[in-house]
């Protein structure tokens, strides 16, 4: 397949519902860098895994040395690895997930990845809990093992796909999919398009608001979602 286009998933609150076991995961994994569990829970709202875990440290009196730093992405690991059982219980697969990653696969010319927070391995560990880790490509994408601003993770997505295509694919190809204010800033910053989904904490009004291209309540509606993706990208 000659790749012309690449869409961008977002996890939490995109593809899946974790059931709150992501701040319970960073909690568990505070408790394993620190000692004891944290007063203060973690803040996430579309922010990067080493953001995150930076300001719980932060907010919870705790001045992180750099090899504590070093030790954050393995404590993450190990902790939703721990969790993994109860987040099969509490979380669930968003409604049309399934459709629209088994859609995607099939339109010819288009890859698609995820753009997440999450560190790598934590991405693919929750997409893995609800059976929708297998139609993305993990080589490409970009994660908050990368960087810790998310917007730079646009540019580590494109990245990838080009040297692992061996193309190089204009902004006007890629499009993120996301369901938080960060999520847009990440694509509107970037140059991509942006297509946001409501089932998160933001309205669609607010979505749009923020600079999406077009926001939907959910994805429900799989194969609206994917016709957008074919007409932003020029698949259509």
């Amino acid at each position: 397949m000659t790749v012309r286009a690449l869409v961008l998933w977002d996890v939490d609150h995109t593809l899946i519902d974790n059931g709150g076991m992501s701040k319970a995961t960073y909690a568990k994994a505070f408790t394993e860098l620190c000692g004891h569990a944290p007063e203060h829970p973690a803040e996430t709202d579309g922010r990067t895994d080493p953001m995150i875990m930076a300001n719980m440290l932060e907010r919870n009196g705790v001045s992180p040395t750099p090899e504590m730093i070093s030790e954050i992405p393995a404590a993450l690991e190990a902790a939703l690895k721990a969790n993994f059982s109860e987040l099969q219980k509490r979380g669930h697969a968003l409604p049309g997930a399934h459709d629209v990653l088994n859609l995607a696969d099939k339109v010819d010319g288009l890859a698609q990845s995820a753009l997440t927070g999450n560190i790598i391995a934590n991405a693919k560990l929750k997409l893995d809990a609800f059976d929708l880790s297998e139609k993305i490509d993990w080589e490409i994408g970009g994660f908050g093992s990368d960087s810790d601003v998310r917007s730079d993770l646009v540019d580590v997505a494109i990245g990838r796909a080009n040297r692992k295509f061996g193309v190089d694919l204009p902004k006007s190809a890629v499009v993120l999919v996301g369901d938080t204010l960060r999520d847009v800033e990440a694509g509107v910053t970037s140059g991509v398009r942006v297509i946001g989904v409501a089932t998160g904490k933001f309205s669609t009004d607010q979505l749009v608001d923020a600079g999406a291209d077009v926001a939907y309540e959910s994805m429900s509606d799989a194969h609206r979602v994917l016709e957008t993706v074919k007409q932003f990208t020029g698949l259509g």
